[in-house]
């Protein structure tokens, strides 16, 4: 029983880990569209590197290897 709670809970994080990932990326890959869509490429390539850095980073501290289990 411990190895499924184990397993149902580490596999809840890594989906909700990747949901929030990938709503993260889709909603900066829209505004970077439309700025491109503007013709704004010197804003499009500052706001690209900002995000590329605050993604990565915040993805590096909130993995977390250790799953949260409660005894």
């Amino acid at each position: 029983m411990y190895r499924l709670d184990f397993a149902l809970r580490s596999t809840e994080y890594k989906t909700t880990f990747c949901n929030r990932v990938r709503l993260k990326f889709r909603i900066c890959w829209k505004f970077i569209k439309f700025v491109l869509s503007q013709n704004l490429n010197f804003l499009a390539s500052f706001v690209l590197r900002r995000f590329i850095i605050f993604f990565f980073e915040e993805n590096i501290h909130s993995i977390d290897i250790k799953p949260k289990i409660k005894l």
